[in-house]
């Protein structure tokens, strides 16, 4: 599984087991770059098992995952960040009490310094004028990017959920039942 290949992602005889459960046995798959994949399936089929596993929010009983070519260890969720995946969660993990930035931004805030060595506050400023590029240049229209999450519509946050995926997921975006929301 080589780089030149043209692969982004590969598995290769993933298998996941909650116990005597198998969840995902011996599953193989190849995304190419720029390549969009839907993966089908019955509930309890393994989809989520393998949304997991590729986000590094659950470990694999046995197999290997490949990234542009190279083995690699997705063993927690920063582990994928850090090889440029970012997941879209069927429940959107959107913070309801928050607006637009503060929802692309929570965790990875812009820091400034402050007056003096010890103060450091969060650029709210470069944040929002980032953000409000990113999702002018998906075409992706929210009447208001100071309104709080929690009153947007289904729709509304999903457009939320998906700007931070694409701001923040350089390589690969999944998405966990992105009809659902």
């Amino acid at each position: 599984m080589s780089k030149a290949n043209g692969y982004i992602l590969q598995a290769k005889g993933l298998t996941k087991l909650f116990g005597p459960v198998v969840a995902l046995n011996n599953v193989d798959f190849e995304l190419k770059r720029g390549e969009i994949l839907g993966l089908l399936g019955d509930n309890g089929a393994g989809k989520s098992t393998l949304i997991k596993i590729l986000s590094g929010a659950i470990l694999p009983n046995k197999g290997d995952i490949h990234f542009e070519g190279a083995p690699v260890d997705i063993k927690q969720p920063r582990d994928a960040f850090n090889l440029g995946i970012e997941t879209i969660y069927q429940d959107l993990a959107l913070f309801d009490n928050l607006d637009f930035t503060k929802n692309i931004f929570v965790g990875r805030e812009y820091i400034s310094k402050g007056a003096g060595r010890a103060l450091a506050f969060a650029d709210t400023k470069r944040m929002r004028k980032e953000a409000t590029a990113k999702i002018k240049s998906i075409s992706i229209n929210l009447p208001d990017l100071s309104q709080r999450v929690e009153t947007m519509s289904g729709g509304q946050r999903q457009a939320v959920a998906i700007t931070r995926s694409i701001f923040w997921g350089k390589k690969v975006i999944i998405m966990d039942e992105p009809l659902a929301a």
